[in-house]
């Protein structure tokens, strides 16, 4: 396959400095998972370095804030591992507690059933990751490029039990 022209991340030409974004993003697959399953064939797509690089912190929050959703599950359970010994490490403390902070046992005053709590999260940074994967993925397969300003709909709905 022949590399790009296009950086998909802001649809212009590709210029250096290029650097490649996993799509998608490699912290869904901390080391310890890469380490358990050996080398995984992660897609990468060359990119402008500072567009990839304007990723970054909503990628982190993407991860840090839907992991606890994913524990009991073998990549859930890496992120978790590895998001405990890098906060204890003393990196990402302040997305640690931006997260933690998000849980609402009481929300509006209410003591929901069953100790449940509410988890509250930023949808922007949370939609603007997903439709970052979306557009990885139609670039890559089918060499579509879709700005991030184009117009999508990207819906969390909670799982019942």
């Amino acid at each position: 396959m022949a590399l790009p022209e296009i950086c998909y991340l802001c649809c212009n030409k590709l210029t250096k400095p290029t650097n490649v974004d996993h799509v998608p993003p490699q912290q869904i697959f901390p080391p310890g998972l890469r380490k358990a399953h050996g080398p995984l064939q992660l897609l990468t797509i060359p990119v402008h370095k500072g567009c990839n690089t304007a990723y970054k912190a909503d990628e982190e929050y993407f991860v840090h804030t839907l992991m606890p959703f994913a524990r009991g599950t073998v990549a859930g359970d890496a992120v978790y591992s590895h998001v405990l010994s890098s906060y204890r490490a003393g990196h990402n403390a302040g997305l640690v507690r931006k997260v933690l902070g998000e849980f609402d046992p009481r929300p509006s005053g209410l003591i929901l059933a069953g100790g449940k709590v509410v988890k509250r999260f930023d949808g922007k940074r949370i939609k603007r990751i997903a439709w970052k994967i979306v557009r990885g993925l139609m670039f890559h397969h089918f060499g579509v490029e879709y700005p991030e300003a184009h117009t999508c709909s990207v819906s969390v709905t909670p799982v019942s039990e």
